[in-house]
């Protein structure tokens, strides 16, 4: 129980997935499907994702108030990542980065472009998607759930 380890007055920060509005479950809302989860996520070890409320009435229910929070990966995030991952794997070919999985190929070549690259003409654009990846929490982090969510916990009173 993470009451029991928060003391006083301190505070929890927690990134988690949860069910939202991401690209790839509008459909599943426009469609009513009963599935939280886009496909292929079971093979990725996903269970399921809970709406706001339930982590919410979870966490109360261990004496643990959400203090503030931002959605997060509405839209932006998702499209320039989505960029960024096919740009990346692009990248994997020429620079002979080859994974056995070929989801985290994309993330492992950009963590090396993000650390090693120098050239203006690779870094500016993915600093530039990412600057654009922030656009969800400004326009709609308070109100839109997304697919991931940023918690700030404190003990309830």
């Amino acid at each position: 129980n993470l009451n029991k380890l928060l003391k006083k007055n301190g505070r929890i920060l927690i990134f988690t997935s949860q069910y939202g509005y991401g690209i790839g479950l509008w459909a599943n809302r426009i469609f009513r499907s009963k599935r939280r989860l886009k496909k292929g996520e079971e093979n990725e070890g996903h269970l399921n994702w809970l709406k706001f409320s339930e982590m919410k009435s979870l966490f109360n229910k261990s004496g643990l108030e959400i203090e503030d929070y931002y959605h997060y990966s509405i839209i932006f995030q998702q499209i320039t990542d989505a960029i960024k991952d096919n740009l990346a794997r692009f990248a994997s070919k020429f620079r002979k980065k080859r994974n056995i999985d070929s989801i985290r190929q994309g993330q492992s070549v950009k963590e090396d472009l993000r650390r090693k690259e120098r050239s203006p003409l690779i870094m500016l654009p993915l600093k530039l998607l990412s600057y654009i990846s922030y656009l969800d929490i400004i326009l709609f982090g308070k109100w839109l759930p997304g697919e991931s969510i940023f918690l700030k916990l404190k003990k309830s009173k």
